[in-house]
């Protein structure tokens, strides 16, 4: 008999071992358990995903004319680009034998659209030129490289002296990637990351 005691004694202490030592660990790894790997290869799958799309639209970007493509970015920045502004005001009044006197680009940081585009305020004094000279002027700021839009026209006709007042817009930087970085991180699945 004592063999099969023995023998029951083992089988016995192996199911106990099973049970109180394997058994949670495993309830652990089996779906929905603790260490269940398959949330983590669900964000893998959808960062892969993601990341095959973003390939995608690299390519298609590359393909697009680089001249074509360096307008559109000159249109609309992801910058306020006063510098710029600054630059491309001047040459057009030189342009037409005018005096850029000043410029002042201020940013307007409240008016924001949803698609993450802002405004700058752009107030500009001109001295000289005759009224056809501005009128040329205005012609080219309409079909500068940079939208912009005239808001005010004011002429001093005594010191022959103009003043205007544009709007630029821009894109803000931040705004127009956080979608893409809403999109890395997978909706809600509940693991926690190690």
């Amino acid at each position: 008999m004592l063999p099969i005691i023995t023998g029951l004694l083992a089988v016995a202490y192996l199911v106990a071992a099973y049970v109180l030592l394997f058994l949670p660990k495993l309830g652990r790894l089996v779906k929905g358990g603790e260490l269940d790997l398959s949330s983590y290869e669900e964000r893998i799958t959808e960062t892969q995903t993601y990341l095959d799309s973003l390939k995608g639209v690299v390519t298609g970007f590359n393909k697009v004319n680089p001249d074509r493509r360096s307008r559109v970015q000159n249109m609309v920045p992801v910058t306020p680009d006063a510098p710029g502004l600054y630059v491309q005001l001047d040459a057009i009044a030189r342009a037409h034998d005018m005096v850029l006197v000043s410029v002042d680009a201020l940013p307007d940081e409240k008016s924001s659209s949803p698609a993450g585009r802002k405004n700058v305020r752009v107030t500009v004094n001109i001295a000289g030129g005759t009224y056809q000279q501005m009128k040329l002027f205005l012609a080219d700021v309409e079909r500068s490289e940079r939208i912009l839009d005239v808001q005010a026209v004011i002429f001093t006709p005594s010191s022959a002296s103009y003043g205007l007042v544009l709007k630029a817009y821009y894109f803000d930087a931040v705004h127009v990637l956080q979608p893409e970085l809403e999109l890395v991180a997978p909706a809600s699945t509940g693991a926690q990351t190690p």
